[in-house]
């Protein structure tokens, strides 16, 4: 074949692949021409599609071959082929509709024809799915192809510990102990949701650029699906020898691992690092495997001087031949190695996500949402009641229900000329923006949370009246509690509130500690805890309701009807669903679970007191289609399961998504968090309001929550659900009872590893005593200070309400006890009945009043200010900005510029990625004096230059370019090639 019949089927094998259009083809051919005129080279041909990133290397490879590919995948296109190591036979591929780059595991034949392991392998991706840490890859998506199945994972840029440790040895006792510390927090939070791994050893252990440890969950040497229980030690020396010499003693005689048994293999690995090698070896196999079994291992400091002695010791624990004898669980091996770390390993910030990483997540939410935490359809819940229903009447199930998305971001296209839109993601993102209604139940629910305490920590930061009318009162017609004389003729106190039912007795449980003064006061009720069953697993808000219980009780009830429109709405949608009054349900979970970048999914769980007919249940939904969820009967509509349990009389019902029905059919507690588990341990089912939450949740997938009113209390409950140390608690727990013994409120809070509950005892306690004095001062705030300057008051209707407010809250605070309670904290309060709906009037007013804007000095314009309103390019050509970082990452640095500036950046991943730059690079810049914007950007683009021969950022050698977006409003990071190819302009500006 000639040269130029060679050239030329290159040109066809492009277009019959997928990489370029005929009319692509046609531009470059004739672009080619004029670079190499007359050239018919097929060698010449390549290397210029490769260095213009048309083609990657591994595509012309095989165009070169004569073949087409296959390239695109569902939406993938495949760039790159690993030849070798951990990730050997996947591929790197760039997600056309997000520019985001993954890796991609495709099923051999014999996985693939097995219908059985293909569902196991689906069933444990989603479980995975849900493994958003960074001490996990990521596991992305199961794509069943029919000809091809294969995994979407994290794509990996760094080495696995195995080739660490070949190249450099035994390591450092620091640099062992973070990467150990990071591996344990991984199988902490993957227990819950996946079980144990079973394959903990250097080679599954990842080490990223930045020398952080993650546990991969893809691509492993096992097949996916494969059962981790063995049988005999024949068959698991045949089947598994990489992981003999780091396997626990009762995996080798064939029980199923666990939570003890990875953590034996992880004792294996940190005395590898330390040592150089495991405790018995690599080999031969079948002497290490009973060695596991029977035999001592040596020391870790008697084998490598340079290992702490203290450390030995806790490896010691972890290969104890008795499971029992271990550290029982990640978290408590995690704890007992801080002390021997530094703390900046503690608190390394997260990476930032990029622009590409972020439009991917919400694509997946969207089309491959996880097995559990579940996604709950949109319509879950029907409208809130219009003008023309009576407020309390039941709203009948709506079709088209839903999500009401607001400020949503646009689709993202990027990572390749040739994208074209992904119609079915684009129809149904569209049709959950379209969808009205259900955020009027993420207030209802919002409302529920904050009540009157969280609303009262919350509204320093939102305005009320500058002059409390009245602060004396908490209750209509009640007086102050009186003050007596203690013991100490020389103090006083305030005196417990008066009772008009039998006397509060105050004691204190045996297993907790508190105040030895002032004893946390005595529950209102003794229930068993909370029983979750039917809720989806990988819930992390639940909220029980008691509405029987609360129609019944006076106080309750009209603190219920205190809620106003909040109240309504939740009334409404509860009768509708259950097809039976609020008197009639004994109690209500309502559980939230995350759903990507969307509003939380929601799963309900109603138990009546009566049953309730199938017929009118059936009319109440919308009379659904019948289904079966194992061999039960049950109900399905608009994504939906509504199943009725047997043996239940009619008097549980539980709505979940379809997708996870295989939740209901197991009828069990969901999984949660060990943090909630043991809070969950705590609560009292017969409280009438309870909420066990994860405290990050509001911040994350549950942001809906802070919608309508709720977002005037966002940043508020951030700080309040802060440690000292600025990380999240680990879990939290609010109840309320109201009766004729009086106004009780419980909060515990668990604050994980990172502080003693001492310290978070006195740190809550002092944030919420503390609260009346923050919102007085707010009210009436020093004369010249920024607060005083614009300030925020209730409107005259709200007034004499809101204004009493934080005299309540005095009230309230007075009467707080606190202490620890194990691990977690504990804080009471008691207060007469009739508090309870004059503090969640005043809440909810306070929330939902818009207030008067009240100017009483001049405010200081920011310089800042006066380019606002000046076009992105004026801005970069003239707007001073200075920049300071020690060392940071690309991404966070143009992260923070977009902060500072208010001025949109994307980073486009998929770009960089084709020209090996990656965007968390790091480096440093220090300037003396402000530059124009556009002068400081381009200085960062040419330190991050893969080619640092480059002199100026005119030159062809400078890869990494900004360039102004269509919109003219926002800054695109890309490539020169990238850029040329769109034909989007870049600015260069001149570095000195």
């Amino acid at each position: 074949m000639s040269q130029a019949a060679a050239a030329n089927d290159i040109w066809q094998l492009l277009q019959e692949s997928g990489l370029m259009t005929h009319e692509q083809a046609q531009y470059y051919y004739q672009e080619f021409q004029q670079q190499h005129p007359g050239s018919n080279s097929k060698k010449e041909l390549a290397i210029w599609l490769i260095k213009a990133n048309l083609v990657s290397r591994f595509q012309m490879k095989v165009l070169l071959s004569g073949q087409t590919g296959p390239f695109d995948f569902h939406g993938y296109r495949l760039y790159d082929k690993l030849e070798e190591g951990a990730l050997a036979d996947t591929y790197r591929a760039v997600h056309l509709q997000t520019g985001h780059v993954v890796g991609l595991q495709f099923l051999d034949g014999d996985v693939s024809n097995d219908s059985g392991q293909v569902q196991e392998i689906e069933r444990k991706v989603r479980l995975l799915s849900n493994l958003r840490t960074d001490h996990l890859s990521r596991c992305y998506h199961f794509l069943d192809l029919e000809a091809y199945k294969l995994i979407a994972f994290e794509n990996l840029e760094g080495q696995t510990l195995a080739d660490a440790l070949e190249e450099h040895g035994p390591y450092s006792m620091t640099e062992a102990s973070h990467w150990v510390w990071q591996i344990a927090k991984g199988l902490d939070e993957m227990l819950p949701v996946a079980g144990a791994s079973g394959e903990i050893r250097p080679e599954t252990i990842w080490i990223d650029d930045q020398g952080n440890a993650k546990l991969m969950l893809f691509p492993l040497d096992r097949a996916p699906g494969e059962p981790l229980v063995r049988t005999t030690p024949k068959e698991i020396l045949e089947a598994h020898p990489d992981q003999i010499p780091y396997m626990a003693p009762e995996t080798i005689r064939g029980k199923a691992d666990d939570a003890r048994s990875d953590l034996y293999s992880l004792g294996c690995v940190f005395y590898e690092l330390l040592t150089g090698e495991p405790p018995f070896g690599w080999e031969p196999l079948q002497e290490v495997a009973k060695q596991h079994v029977k035999q001592k291992p040596t020391l870790a400091h008697e084998k490598h001087g340079d290992v702490p002695p203290a450390i030995s010791q806790l490896i010691d624990y972890l290969l104890a031949k008795d499971p029992s004898q271990r550290y029982q669980e990640p978290e408590h091996f995690a704890e007992a190695l801080v002390p021997y770390m530094q703390a900046s390993m503690l608190h390394a910030p997260p990476q930032a996500p990029t622009e590409a990483s972020m439009a991917y997540d919400e694509w997946i939410a969207v089309s491959y949402p996880p097995l559990t935490p579940g996604t709950l359809e949109t319509g879950m819940f029907p409208p809130s009641p219009t003008a023309d229903e009576p407020a309390f009447a039941p709203a009948a199930p709506a079709n088209n229900g839903g999500v009401q998305l607001t400020n949503a971001p646009a689709g993202t296209s990027g990572g390749s000329s040739f994208v074209s839109e992904d119609e079915e993601f684009q129809r149904r993102r569209q049709e959950q923006i379209k969808k009205k209604k259900q955020g009027q139940l993420y207030s209802a629910i919002g409302a529920g949370v904050v009540l009157f305490l969280i609303a009262g920590y919350f509204l320093f930061g939102t305005g009320s009246s500058p002059e409390p009318t009245d602060p004396t009162q908490v209750a209509e017609n009640d007086s102050t509690p009186e003050t007596t004389q203690t013991s100490d003729s020389t103090s006083t106190e305030t005196a417990e509130p008066k009772e008009t039912g039998p006397e509060i007795e105050q004691v204190a449980l045996y297993e907790e500690i508190f105040e030895p003064e002032k004893p946390q006061w005595e529950s209102p009720t003794r229930g068993t805890p909370l029983d979750l069953t039917y809720l989806p697993n990988g819930v992390q808000l639940i909220l029980a309701v008691r509405p029987a219980e609360i129609m019944a009780e006076p106080e309750a009830e009209l603190t219920w009807r205190a809620l106003g429109p909040f109240g309504m709405v939740a009334r409404s949608y509860l009768e509708a669903y259950s097809g039976t009054a609020l008197e009639n349900i004994d109690q209500a979970l309502i559980g939230l679970m995350p759903n990507g970048a969307m509003p939380p999914s929601i799963s309900l769980v109603i138990k009546t007191i009566a049953p309730v007919p199938n017929s009118v249940l059936l009319a109440s939904w919308g009379n659904p289609e019948p289904t079966e969820i194992g061999s039960n009967p049950a109900y399905q509509a608009n994504g939906k399961v509504f199943f009725l349990p047997p043996g239940k009389a009619g008097k549980v019902i539980a709505i979940t998504p379809q997708t996870y029905a295989s939740d209901l059919e197991m009828g069990a507690p969901p999984l949660l968090r060990k943090e909630l588990e043991q809070l969950l341990e705590t609560t009292d089912s017969k409280r009438q309001f309870t909420m066990l939450f994860a405290p990050n949740f509001p911040f994350s997938s549950g942001k809906a929550l802070f919608s309508g009113p709720m977002t005037k209390i966002k940043d508020s409950f951030d700080r309040l659900m802060r440690l000292p140390n600025n990380q999240f608690a680990q879990a939290g727990l609010i109840s309320l009872h109201v009766d004729e013994m009086g106004f009780y409120t419980e909060i515990r809070m668990h604050g994980g590893s990172a502080i003693q509950p001492n310290e978070l005892a006195d740190y809550l306690r002092e944030s919420l005593v503390d609260l009346p004095n923050e919102l007085l001062m707010f009210y009436d705030p020093p004369e010249g200070s920024d607060a005083a300057k614009v300030r925020t008051i209730p409107t005259k209707f709200t007034q004499p309400i809101v204004g009493r407010y934080p005299r309540m809250l005095f009230a309230w605070t007075a009467y707080l006890r606190s202490g620890t309670a194990g691990r977690h904290v504990k804080l009471s309060s008691l207060l007469p009945g009739k508090a309870a709906h004059n503090l969640v009037l005043a809440s909810q007013l306070a929330l939902r009043d818009p207030g008067i804007v009240v100017q009483t000095q001049p405010v200081e314009v920011d310089p800042m200010e006066q380019w606002k309103s000046r076009s992105l390019v004026e801005r970069l050509e003239g707007m001073p900005y200075k920049l300071v970082i020690g060392r940071d990452s690309l991404d966070r640095v143009m992260a923070q510029i977009s902060e500072d500036t208010e001025i949109p950046i994307r980073l486009e991943g998929g770009d960089l990625q084709l020209e090996g730059i990656t965007q968390n690079q790091s480096f440093g810049l220090e300037m003396e004096e402000p530059k124009p914007l556009g002068e400081v950007i381009t200085e960062i683009m040419m330190r991050c230059n893969p080619d640092k021969t480059t002199t100026a950022p005119s030159q062809d050698t400078q890869k990494l370019v900004f360039a102004v977006a269509p919109d003219q409003k926002t800054i695109v990071i890309t490539t020169r090639g990238k850029a040329k190819e769109r034909g989007t302009p870049w600015p260069v500006f001149d570095v000195q």
